[in-house]
């Protein structure tokens, strides 16, 4: 083989080594912005970016992209069906709505939801909570 055939195929595989593939997480947060008593954390957490804040950069992170979805609703019901159907991994909603979300994931046989925190905007509550797929928990 000829130098010069040498060159473009020494140049070609020299520069492959230098490209790294980024994997891409999306994640879906589906949360209500329209009712008083769930508007708090969804819309804080969004406009304050404490997510990307908080996003893991490091270890088997370091070359991962995230992309944070954001899906805003009039109600609870329709987070909880994106969640069944794996569309919205993080469902922020309020109080009666965290109680069909539990009670929609425990009517499966293999799904269940995990209640991560609660938000309110006094001191009694009313406010709303947040939860997950188990299988994103553990």
């Amino acid at each position: 083989m000829k130098l010069a055939c040498l060159v473009p195929l020494a140049f070609a595989l020299m520069n492959s080594a230098w490209v790294v593939a980024v994997e891409t997480i999306r994640i879906g947060i589906g949360h209500q912005s329209t009712c008083t008593d769930t508007y708090t954390a969804g819309i804080i957490v969004e406009q304050l970016k404490l997510f990307e804040k908080h996003l893991p950069i490091s270890g088997k992170y370091k070359d991962v992209k995230f992309v944070l979805d954001w899906q805003d609703y009039t109600s609870g019901p329709p987070i909880t069906q994106r969640m069944l159907a794996n569309k919205i991994q993080i469902g922020v909603m309020g109080d009666y709505p965290l109680i069909v979300n539990g009670a929609k994931f425990q009517s499966t046989a293999s799904l269940q939801t995990h209640y991560i925190s609660r938000t309110g905007y006094n001191l009694r509550g009313s406010g709303n909570g947040i939860v997950v797929p188990v299988c994103y928990w553990h």
